[in-house]
């Protein structure tokens, strides 16, 4: 019994040590938030929660005002710390500006380790308030439930693992009991009355069901989820039962108190850890013996592959040279790619800027074609008319030459139609300028539009007045542009009308001459006649293309300014790729460089390889010598200390801890924390007397600081009270 308590506490021990050596985070220059919860639970008799109640401590070197904090409780109160705490849903943002504050509040959260507690007296169970007062042998069972447990697949198993928490269980008797008994537990007396305590995982029994080698196949007996006291009593009062857990078991056991636990068997643990290492130790040499042979298998492969890759080399150096020249070719190319994009941009401009020239002479000429084609109609109209009347043509001859000498009063250099003309021009050039200075003193919209910004007027009111003034800027503008086209356009006709008054004289001579040359002129108006039909006909045809000719010009004007923006493109992708033909040129001269390195280094390698392959057959030899020795030594010398145990059970069983581990050093928290903080709890139950009920608020204060020379139950105790 005395070697079995020795095994288990040698487990109990390692157990205490993982969850103490969860590493801290490592220094730095930020301080660090650490955040230690306290829970306090106040059961019923029969184990059911009361009520909750979370204390917390947060100290952060340099002071808290300004940290963050995060909890899931309700009515928070600061118990400790001036400035206190500003609170937005879970998110608490602390004004202490000292190193620590305290502060609690409520919580329904279930908490990990649940207990039910059932009482029978001389064998008949009922709850403790109807066995106040009477005699006889009462038995106190005490089933706890680890809460924190899931479901997962090892070795194509499915197994539940639990959250292992270190739970320390006393029931706390008055001086009228004797005789107490605990199975697995210690029972001593203090201050008269006596203590029944036990050491407790709860779970992890179901987590390593049938995992334990044949050797301790009753070790799982002390992996407690239910204890049993027994106890004489007399005129029975209620006794107090504490419970204490958490995962991070130095938080209940500091200073190593639980080392006086019956002790611990140094020499037991020792031999574990040498079974552990031993078995480790075989494994790696067995994997390295098989791997020396797959080593020693492969290096035929090797030798024929680096021969392989010595050709390979010859050919990479050769193609890098083709891939060099071929590099410098592409980079002289796309320069003269690039010099021609830039010719082919310029001459693009160029005719674009020439189409528009044309298309302007295009409008220009439909406006002539209009004036020639009435002139036309007008002319074979005058020559029919002269043919029909011959004998009034001399009439009109002179008539003619009267009207020129009309038109010439009229129109020449002195007659008002010439000074009217120019009188005109000067007024429609000073229109058009006028229009344009005043276009330049007019705000544009968007300056307007900051005016009416400034202006305090209603945002609806800025828009409408923003539209209408777009809109009249616009009108304004488009009036500028074409009162400076029409000065444009005059100009030119002003032009041919002081031509027209110079050659009024001309006119007039021409007119006496045309008088004397009637007669002969008559003769051939019949010619004229017919001449000036074919040339309306020609017109009409003429009048057919000019909408084609327009519209072709037009598309011609649409395609030049496509091709002029292509051209932009190409440049611009001709220069990129210039740039780039560069680069790659010079990094293949760098790659040619690397080849020659390379070729030098496979040669190397091919060398080497031989001297490898000599050096694995060494080592396949010595590897085979040391599995042989180290077999030969587990089998005379380790295995009659410690006995195997299946691989596939020992692999299972070292998976269920590892996880088991890594779920102990991930809880760390009960109400929430921020991600940056180090954090932990612990939780503190008692149960309640049914003669003197708890108030809902009457839970446990927090614990005290221990005494150094105090014993372990009075460290224990400590938890339960202030």
């Amino acid at each position: 019994m005395k070697k079995r308590k020795k095994i288990f506490c040698a487990i109990m021990a390692t157990v205490f040590a993982l969850s103490a050596s969860i590493p801290a985070n490592a220094g730095s220059d930020t301080p660090v938030l650490e955040k230690n919860e306290t829970v306090y639970a106040v059961l019923d008799p029969d184990g059911s929660v009361k009520n909750q109640t979370v204390s917390v401590h947060l100290h952060q070197e340099g002071g808290l005002y300004g940290t963050k904090d995060k909890s899931t409780l309700s009515e928070i109160e600061c118990t400790d710390g001036e400035g206190g705490f500003s609170q937005k849903g879970e998110n608490l943002t602390w004004n202490v500006a000292e190193s620590d504050a305290y502060y609690k509040g409520v919580s329904k959260k279930e908490i990990p380790v649940n207990a039910k507690i059932t009482y029978s007296l001389n064998g008949l169970e009922a709850p403790i308030s109807e066995l106040l007062g009477k005699s006889g042998t009462l038995k106190i069972t005490m089933d706890l439930t680890n809460t924190e447990s899931s479901l997962i697949q090892v070795q194509g198993e499915s197994r539940k693992i639990c959250t292992p928490f270190a739970t320390l269980a006393a029931v706390v008797f008055e001086e009228n009991c004797s005789n107490v008994t605990a199975e697995h537990g210690k029972v001593e007396k203090l201050n008269g009355k006596q203590i029944a305590g036990f050491v407790c995982l709860p779970g992890v029994k179901e987590s390593l069901q049938g995992l334990l080698p044949d050797q301790v196949e009753d070790l799982d007996r002390y992996f407690l989820d239910q204890v049993v006291v027994e106890a004489e009593v007399e005129n029975l009062t209620a006794p107090t039962i504490l419970i204490a857990c958490a995962a991070d078991a130095s938080l209940l056991s500091e200073n190593g108190e639980l080392d006086d636990w019956d002790g611990l068997d140094e020499l037991q643990n020792d031999m574990d850890q040498l079974s552990k290492a031993m078995g480790d130790l075989i494994d790696g040499a067995s994997q390295l013996a098989e791997g020396a042979s797959q080593l020693s298998n492969g290096m035929n492969d090797l030798q024929n592959g680096v021969g392989e890759l010595d050709h390979g080399a010859a050919k990479l150096d050769d193609g890098a040279a083709v891939l060099q020249e071929g590099a410098n070719a592409l980079s002289q190319g796309s320069a003269s790619a690039k010099d021609g994009a830039g010719a082919l941009k310029t001459g693009a401009d160029q005719l674009s800027a020439g189409l528009s020239s044309l298309q302007a002479g295009a409008q220009a000429l439909t406006g002539g074609y209009q004036q020639l084609q009435a002139g036309s109609t007008s002319l074979t109209s005058g020559l029919n008319s002269l043919i029909e009347k011959n004998e009034s043509l001399n009439a009109g001859a002179k008539q003619v030459a009267d009207g020129a000498a009309a038109l010439s009063a009229a129109i020449g250099p002195e007659g008002q139609i010439c000074a009217g003309s120019k009188v005109f021009s000067e007024a429609l050039s000073g229109a058009a300028a006028q229009g344009a200075v005043a276009m330049e003193q007019l705000p544009d919209p968007q300056a307007y539009a900051q005016l009416l910004q400034s202006s305090g007027i209603p945002a609806q009111q800025q828009a409408a007045l923003l539209t209408a003034y777009q809109g009249a800027y616009n009108a304004a503008a488009g009036l500028s542009s074409g009162m400076a086209e029409l000065h444009t356009q005059y100009t030119a006709l002003d032009s041919g009308i002081q031509q027209a008054a110079q050659g009024t004289a001309g006119l007039q001579q021409g007119a006496s001459s045309l008088q004397q040359g009637v007669a002969g002129y008559t003769q051939g108006a019949a010619s004229a006649a017919a001449g000036s039909k074919s040339l309306n006909d020609a017109l009409s045809q003429i009048g057919q293309q000019l909408p084609s000719l327009t519209s072709g010009i037009e598309s011609l004007v649409t395609g030049a300014n496509q091709l002029s923006a292509g051209a932009g493109n190409l440049l611009e992708g001709n220069t990129a790729i210039a740039e780039g033909a560069s680069q790659l040129a010079a990094g293949i001269g760098e790659v040619s460089s690397g080849t020659d390195q390379l070729t030098i280094g496979i040669r190397a390698l091919v060398a080497g390889a031989a001297e490898l392959a000599n050096g694995t057959i060494r080592l396949h030899d010595g590897a085979n010598d040391l599995k042989e020795g180290l077999q030969q030594f587990d089998q005379e010398g380790i295995s009659k200390l410690t006995e195997s145990v299946d691989p596939q059970q020992l692999a299972t069983l070292k998976e269920i801890i590892s996880q088991m581990q890594e779920r102990q050093e991930n809880y760390g928290n009960f109400s929430g924390t921020p991600e940056s903080a180090e954090s932990s709890v612990k939780f503190i139950m008692k149960t309640t007397h049914p003669e003197r009920p708890v108030q809902q608020d009457e839970s446990p204060a927090p614990e005290a600081q221990p005494k150094e020379d105090a014993s372990f139950w009075d460290r224990f105790l400590g938890l339960f009270k202030g």
